[in-house]
């Protein structure tokens, strides 16, 4: 595979980062408080793990860890932009674990000094889930938008995350001009980059929003803003499955990476932990979310 074709193929993919044991100080984990008689941990991520965390993944690591160590876990969460978050961790919050869209967010906080574990040596070098990047249109689709590129027609009003603030930003970007890379190449054999580029710019004159998180520019989409919405994926099938009335539009670069049987619960995430012998310092051994190994298998076939 030549590297156009697996800069198309990568970078539509949104990589989400799991740091653990972000060291604050000296302490991994944080010791039992003396006044709710448990562990607490505070926890920033990027805006659209918010469910996955809250509904499924903080209900099954507390049962384990009280099942095995006798102590209650208490999680304090924020959400934001990804960009956000690290700027929130480099300001002084006492952030224990950190959850991140894109390296570069993960390096800012290393070379500021509040990381030192290597999260490459973890599971899946730290990477615990991976979504790709879709289209979001109104019920009928009436604009009749069926790829990327239709979102450079005149008159689209389009909404989009801020990629100063937004790791979903980052990746939308690559991701609009990844796949006219792709297509130029599948229809020329050759990847034209000045096309991508034009397409990229194109796009970008028929955006009217730019919220600062992917969560916040879906939020503004729900509010009757725009004609459409480029986001993760899993953030559409949440908005699908509480009934809002939208259509998914998949790309024609992108469908190759998805598989056609979808799993309608994709919240259901589950993450499984082991504690380290001196039980202070939580790792990752394996993660799962229902829409990460769906498009895994697909990219990795």
């Amino acid at each position: 595979m030549n590297r156009q074709t697996s800069f198309g193929k990568t970078r539509t993919l949104a990589v989400v980062l799991l740091l653990l044991g972000l060291l604050i100080g000296n302490s991994c984990l944080p010791k039992p408080s003396s006044e709710t008689g448990g562990i607490n941990i505070t926890l920033y991520g990027y805006s659209i793990m918010k469910e996955s965390l809250e509904k499924d993944i903080y209900p099954a690591f507390i049962a384990k860890w009280r099942q095995e160590h006798g102590q209650d876990i208490h999680f304090t969460s924020s959400f934001a932009g990804s960009e956000t978050v690290t700027n929130q961790i480099l300001q002084g919050v006492k952030a224990q674990i950190a959850i991140l869209s894109i390296e570069r967010d993960v390096y800012r906080l290393k070379q500021g000094g509040f990381v030192t574990s290597d999260w490459h040596a973890l599971p899946q070098k730290g990477i615990v889930n991976k979504t790709p990047f879709i289209i979001i249109v109104r019920k009928g689709n009436p604009k009749g938008i069926h790829d990327f590129a239709d979102l450079a027609r005149p008159g689209i009003r389009l909404i989009h995350p801020d990629p100063v603030n937004s790791g979903g930003g980052n990746w939308s970007v690559l991701a609009l001009y990844g796949s006219e890379l792709v297509k130029s190449e599948k229809q020329s054999g050759e990847a034209d980059h000045a096309r991508a580029l034009q397409t990229l710019q194109a796009i970008w004159r028929n955006v009217i929003s730019t919220p600062a998180s992917a969560r916040e520019a879906r939020t503004t989409f729900e509010l009757g803003n725009g004609d459409a919405l480029v986001t993760y994926e899993v953030d559409a099938l949440l908005m699908k499955e509480a009934n809002s009335p939208i259509e998914i539009v998949v790309p024609a670069q992108i469908k190759p990476w998805i598989k056609k049987t979808r799993n309608s619960q994709p919240s259901n995430g589950r993450l499984r932990w082991t504690i380290s012998a001196d039980g202070r310092k939580p790792t990752p051994i394996s993660s799962s979310m229902s829409f990460e190994t769906r498009c895994r298998s697909e990219s990795e076939s």
